[in-house]
């Protein structure tokens, strides 16, 4: 099994690759195509629909934690076993976002020195601590 070394999220149906060193003689499909699934070197992993991913973090076992902003939950994804779980974040607005109404829509996520992760909501606010 290989290393995470890089993760992308998408939000739409398709995903992209970028050639790390474009030349004028390379014809532009090559620069910029959809060929993610085609990379032998990329692993391509979904989320529940409606979902709504946002903040990311791999943390110090290997885990890779994902915010989901339009669902209420936070994504564990085991590299190892492939299993994928579910949290529920326990704000009831976490998935929407009203300036006016103080909510916590979940943005980031974050590992400290310790160990110990933490989920913000957009407004900087600890929605979950563990």
């Amino acid at each position: 099994m290989g290393v995470i070394i890089g993760i992308v999220l998408v939000g739409f149906a398709a995903a992209w690759f970028v050639s790390q060193k474009p030349t004028a003689s390379e014809p532009s499909e090559s620069v910029l195509t959809p060929t993610l699934s085609q990379n032998p070197y990329l692993q391509e992993y979904s989320l529940p629909d409606n979902s709504g991913p946002n903040g990311l973090i791999v943390d110090k076992t290997g885990t890779v934690w994902v915010t989901s902003s339009k669902s209420d939950m936070l994504y564990s994804f085991d590299q190892k076993s492939g299993q994928l779980k579910n949290y529920e974040i326990q704000d009831g607005n976490s998935q929407y976002f009203n300036p006016g109404q103080n909510t916590t829509m979940v943005w980031t996520i974050v590992q400290d020195k310790d160990g110990i992760m933490m989920v913000f909501s957009a407004w900087n606010k600890i929605t979950m601590a563990f």
